[in-house]
């Protein structure tokens, strides 16, 4: 598996944190300059309810943004000569019409775009939910481009977009166009289903009840200052390992930037996590996670940074990568930003959580909260820094079960997974909701000691860290929370 395989189909495990988040490369890496048929990555966003094939070697961004007409962009994509570029947009259709309707609506707009020269349709036949492809011959200035749409209803309100183009050229040529927009867009499966959405819907009462629930017992909610440490196992093999701590803190909710003008305090939970993943190829990635919560969840600071260190005899550069949120009562500010800024950009536009939110250093005291017994599963949503967007994560609290690999063990096991996933991961705690292990698939976290991940790992890090000293560049500004090295 690849490092950008790791990235896009490691972000499950409700305690997972950002462990395999910053294995893709930077934005600006040599990229290869074509699709090779058989050179692909698995792609999925659960939060929508699908998984699929994109190019591999491309630069990705899995920010969330603003599409036309009113449509949800989930990731924009681009091999690096700028030649082919890909997007995947959800639109929403309100009033409620038939997916056919809609087509003829949305292959009118595609006709009035500028350069626009002709468009040709075509039906995909042989799958369980309709699939048209709509594909567009534009003209740009002296070059000609092809455009390829395919449109799939999801539901009666939702429809599903993958569009995939490039400069046409001798060497790249509107047929060579056509098979890899085919290959890509029939790697599609839809996960999405009206009656999981349904059960979701009762989840999320449940949900929402239990956070009134834990509001007013938060404060006197038992916390162990322990830190833990856990050895990461992806596939068997040992890639690294990660500590985590909780705390009561009080903390100082001042930025600046998010204009906050007035000083104030709050006394919360406060969560420190730090992890070291080592390639086969010398590659370090080092992660730095600092969440705070008031106790009365009306305040809360997310800080996730995230970097990159080459291998010793290579010549590539640091990438960091700094994801800052502040969060009062029912408005939370994001703002990303990487060492190859020169200024800090401006927060994203500001998010609405909804009742439904949970602040993420609670989201790790859940199995301390939820009980021990067997329960009927609670949803909640939760901000993502992969995307920079809220997501849909629901636990389930499955009773006493033998710890794996220590039978002997009595532990309290949880299922969790994110959206439509189609997979659950295992959560397995001690009797007052501490992490032992957790099972993602490929990856494991299984709780070690401090001295056994300092006998294994310690040299590697070291050496690591002292090519971060030697290699580091003007880092991203400080955020609001700050947190030890």
């Amino acid at each position: 598996m690849n490092r950008q395989e790791l990235t896009f189909a490691a972000r499950r495990g409700l305690l997972l944190g950002t462990i395999l988040l910053s294995t893709a490369p930077a934005s600006g890496q040599t990229s290869q300059p074509a699709l090779p048929a058989d050179k692909t990555i698995p792609y999925a966003d659960y939060a929508f309810g699908f998984e699929m094939r994109l190019p591999g070697g491309w630069e990705y961004d899995r920010t969330r943004f603003a599409g036309p007409e009113g449509a949800i962009g989930l990731i924009r994509g681009r091999v690096s000569s700028g030649t082919r570029t890909l997007t995947i947009l959800i639109f929403r259709k309100d009033p409620v019409v038939e997916f056919e309707q809609w087509l003829t609506a949305f292959q009118a707009q595609l006709l009035n775009m500028p350069g626009a020269i002709k468009i040709t349709r075509r039906t995909w036949e042989n799958f369980e939910r309709p699939r048209t492809a709509l594909e567009l011959d534009s003209r740009v200035a002296v070059s000609k481009t092809r455009s390829g749409y395919l449109c799939v209803p999801f539901d009666r309100d939702t429809i599903w977009v993958f569009v995939y183009g490039g400069v046409l050229s001798p060497e790249v040529n509107e047929e060579t166009l056509r098979r890899e927009f085919d290959a890509l867009g029939s790697s599609l499966r839809v996960l999405y289903t009206r009656e999981e959405a349904e059960k979701f819907t009762a989840a999320a009462e449940r949900g929402r009840a239990l956070i009134e629930q834990l509001v007013s017992v938060a404060s006197e909610v038992r916390i162990d200052p322990t830190e833990r440490f856990y050895e990461i196992r992806l596939d068997g093999k040992s890639i690294g390992y990660l500590s985590r701590a909780l705390s009561r803190e009080t903390r100082s909710l001042t930025d600046a930037r998010f204009a906050r003008r007035s000083a104030t305090t709050a006394a919360g939970l406060r969560l420190r996590e730090r992890s070291w993943r080592f390639a086969e190829d010398g590659t370090v990635n080092y992660s730095k996670i600092d969440l705070f919560c008031s106790f009365d969840f009306q305040s809360e600071l997310i800080e996730t940074r995230e970097t990159r260190i080459p291998p010793a005899t290579s010549d590539q550069p640091l990438y960091i990568t700094l994801d800052q949120c502040i969060r009062e009562h029912d408005v939370l500010f994001s703002s990303f930003s990487t060492n190859r800024d020169r200024r800090l950009p401006k927060p994203r536009p500001p998010i609405r959580p909804g009742p439904a939110y949970l602040a993420l250093a609670w989201v790790r005291m859940l199995p301390a909260v939820l009980g021990r017994e067997p329960g009927e599963m609670h949803a909640f949503s939760i901000y993502d820094s992969p995307t920079r967007a809220l997501v849909t994560q629901k636990l389930r609290a499955l009773g006493p079960r033998p710890l794996p690999g220590r039978p002997d063990t009595r532990a309290f096991a949880f299922e969790t997974y994110e959206g439509f996933a189609p997979e659950r991961d295992l959560i397995y705690t001690d009797e007052r909701g501490n992490l032992l292990r957790l099972e993602a698939g490929k990856l494991v976290l299984e709780e070690t000691t401090e001295a056994a991940v300092l006998r294994k790992y310690a040299a590697r890090r070291d050496a690591a860290r002292e090519r971060l000293k030697r290699r580091a560049p003007a880092e991203p500004k400080p955020g609001p929370v700050s947190s030890r090295p």
